[in-house]
């Protein structure tokens, strides 16, 4: 099984904090730690180290629909004229765009530290209304993803990796290379027009902000 190490300067471990921590990792599991460690041997990753986080509860589904009801419109407003934007919004998916918004944001997710997830979801019917003839086609299209990642499918992995590093180095060919849906990514680019930022922030992408600053 191949195995890779890497090195942190400081890292929180069940004992608290230490300097000058190696981690060796064998598959997707970690094989040993070691503190007081020589850096020579070892990937450096900038920063610190710490466990796992879970994301408890879960709305994959609605990381599509960021910024369409954060922000304060007319008069008189309330949690619920919230819910109702993001009822029209549930009004278009299918289970094919919940399993590939899904595969997305477990993907950031993993960019961000979270490694357990505990997913609450309440889409159980077709845009239409009528119920699926699987009572559990949403829930197995959320699980897909994630399972292809347990059971170690081939590839399953690596992609979210490749694609989690494409997206902050704005390397477009490869997030329409190893994306979900190519021709969706190619749409929305067509409509930005601005190779220097995400299609989905525009002017206030993180990453461009960041490389202006």
């Amino acid at each position: 099984m191949k195995s890779h190490t890497v090195f942190f300067d400081h890292a929180f471990l069940p004992d608290g904090w230490r300097k000058n921590v190696r981690i060796t990792v064998s598959g997707n599991r970690i094989a040993s730690v070691e503190t007081d460690a020589n850096p020579a041997a070892g990937e450096r990753v900038a920063g610190i180290a710490l466990p796992g986080i879970p994301n408890v509860p879960c709305h994959s589904f609605q990381r599509a629909m960021a910024g369409l009801a954060e922000r304060r419109g007319p008069a008189n407003e309330s949690f619920w004229t919230g819910r109702e934007i993001m009822y029209r919004f549930l009004d278009r998916l299918t289970p094919d765009d919940v399993e590939a918004i899904t595969a997305f944001a477990y993907m950031e997710m993993l960019e961000r530290g979270f490694t357990a997830v505990g997913e609450f979801h309440y889409l159980h019917h077709a845009p239409d209304g009528s119920p699926y003839a699987d009572i559990g086609e949403m829930a197995a299209r959320i699980a897909g993803h994630v399972a292809d990642i347990v059971k170690g499918v081939p590839g399953a992995v690596e992609r979210d990796r490749r694609i989690s590093i494409a997206r902050p180095n704005l390397d477009w060919e490869g997030v329409i290379r190893e994306s979900l849906d190519p021709e969706l990514v190619k749409r929305r680019l067509q409509i930005t027009q601005d190779r220097e930022a995400c299609s989905m922030c525009g002017k206030l992408c993180a990453v461009k902000i960041s490389r202006m600053g």
